[in-house]
């Protein structure tokens, strides 16, 4: 790291006093009033020159002052982020502890601790840049600043910091595994470090109910309070043609869907019609010309890639999950077989429940599937929360965790962005 000129520490030191006056006035009525403070800041301050930089780095927007008090339970919680998979030096344990002794607490130096940790329990520690797929809410360092300002005028610095980490009960199993695993056994700690950090990627609100798919694990399920209460072995994609991270939300259930093949698919598809199109055509194939040149298609029906169901869940990457004609697929142990999509065992039961539980009749549905060839939509007044992940790490319903597969080969990405050798891997 490059050191940093006096000039620019200077600038960080005036530019952390107008960043903090603005925290200093948000009310302290919770999160949700912050960011919404912080959201009708944003745009204002971003369009500042001379801040704007020190946004980006989200460490320099802090309360003004520390007392002893707050600074001494900033090092126990700094201190504590061991247990949470991070490393208490990457956040200047040591000179925090050294200015707390000389009794020279330095306002600058535990601001920008404070908020490089609040961040990384809040948004995770490894870059955007390296989370490979994986859409992840961007930091927001005005509501940051505002959380600690908060923290320090009401002198809850350990509270604060245990609510910026995620909430579910998956977490805190895979958190207390990695305080009962031993030191030497580093593959099994790097796998719950990298996990752990996962989970702080996630959206801290999943919803009562929603749909969560762990694609290590090949399984969609459907939890309801925190319990899984309907579980579906799945297809992913494939290596070649990974499936995304991302969350979303499921707005309706498409019966007998046609489909459009994506473009990744595109050239494939046309060659095979063009070796044979009477062959294609019985499959339900047949091709349009438009804008782009021709666009390939299949109609409802038995043969159809999409089987009988399609969720509409709304995504810039054209992944759904859906049913699939190829039942015997579900029968391998490792599914990592799709061009993206999410294919879903037993969908029409899955789908069943999500409509029924909306207070959709069971005859409509029944009336709708045995049209198998006629597509009909049927909506959600309440969407569904779908979250896509990728963990390696499984928590069960009893709190055990279990290390799986890494079929991308992610983990070890993740592994060196922490610090840890991703060869301490090698024996998962």
């Amino acid at each position: 790291m490059s050191p940093v000129s006096p000039i620019v520490h200077a600038f960080r030191r005036r530019a952390t006093v107008v960043l903090l006056s603005m925290a200093a006035v948000v009310p302290a009525s919770g999160f949700a009033e912050t960011g919404r403070v912080a959201s009708e800041l944003a745009p204002a301050i971003a369009a500042t020159p001379s801040v704007a930089p020190v946004l980006e780095t989200a460490t320099h927007i802090a309360p003004v002052s520390w007392s002893r008090r707050n600074a001494e339970a900033l090092i126990d919680v700094i201190e504590a982020a061991a247990d949470e998979g991070l490393d208490p030096r990457d956040y200047d344990i040591a000179r925090l502890r050294d200015a707390v002794d000389s009794g020279l607490i330095d306002p600058v130096l535990f601001n920008e601790s404070a908020m490089r940790l609040a961040g990384d329990y809040r948004y995770g520690r490894v870059a955007r840049s390296e989370r490979v797929d994986w859409a992840s809410e961007a930091a927001n360092p005005l509501l940051l600043a505002s959380i600690v300002a908060q923290a320090v005028r009401e002198n809850r610095i350990a509270a604060t910091f245990e609510r910026l980490l995620p909430q579910s009960e998956d977490y805190a199993a895979l958190r207390r595994a990695l305080a009962e695993t031993p030191a030497s056994d580093t593959a099994r700690r790097t796998a719950l470090r990298v996990n752990l950090e996962r989970w702080r990627w996630m959206p801290r609100e999943l919803g009562d109910r929603h749909i969560f798919v762990n694609i290590p694990a090949y399984r969609v399920e459907l939890v309801e309070s925190g319990a899984v209460v309907a579980e579906h072995s799945a297809i992913v994609g494939k290596p070649s043609s990974p499936t995304p991270m991302f969350s979303t939300e499921v707005r309706a259930v498409r019966f007998n869907p046609g489909w459009a093949v994506p473009p990744g698919l595109k050239a494939e598809k046309l060659a095979m019609y063009k070796r044979n199109p009477a062959a294609a055509r019985r499959q339900g194939y047949y091709v349009k010309n438009g804008p782009n040149g021709p666009a390939i298609f299949q109609k409802p029906g038995p043969a159809n890639a999409l089987g009988q169901v399609r969720l509409i869940m709304p995504n810039p990457y054209m992944v759904y999950l859906h049913d699939t004609p190829q039942k015997s697929l579900f029968a391998k142990n490792a599914r990592a077989l799709s061009a993206g999509c999410v294919r879903t065992e037993r969908p029409v039961e899955f789908a069943e429940r999500l409509l029924t539980d909306d207070g959709v009749d069971g005859g409509e549905i029944d009336a709708v599937l045995a049209q198998r060839t006629t597509t009909r939509e049927l909506h959600l007044d309440r969407p569904v929360p779908v979250h896509i992940t990728y963990l390696t790490v499984d928590a069960d319903a009893g709190g055990t965790v279990t290390l799986l597969p890494d079929p991308y080969g992610r983990d070890a990405r993740v592994a060196r962005a922490l610090g840890a050798s991703p060869q301490m891997l090698a024996s998962k």
